[in-house]
C-alpha cells in the first residue's frame, strides 16, 4: 500500500476534513465527524462534536459537499 493510498484510503479522504456519518455513536451526536488520523485497513479515528473521539469504518463516512 502506498502512502496516497494510506492517507486516502478509497475515497480520496484526507486528514482534518468534515465527513457525514451514516451510523451515530449516539441519538444526541452530531451526523459529521472530523478525520484526524487514518489507522489500519479501512478504519478512522474521528472526533464528533458532542461525543469526543471515535473510530468509524470507511464505509460509515461520506465526503461532505459544501
Amino acid at each position: 500500500m502506498t502512502l496516497s493510498e494510506l492517507w486516502g484510503i478509497g475515497q480520496n479522504l484526507l486528514i482534518w476534513e468534515w465527513v457525514k456519518l451514516s451510523e451515530f455513536p449516539s441519538t444526541y451526536s452530531y451526523d459529521e465527524a472530523l478525520l484526524l488520523s487514518p489507522l489500519i485497513e479501512d478504519w478512522w479515528l474521528v472526533w464528533i462534536p458532542d461525543h469526543g473521539e471515535a473510530v468509524v469504518k470507511v464505509e460509515e463516512v461520506r465526503k461532505r459537499i459544501v
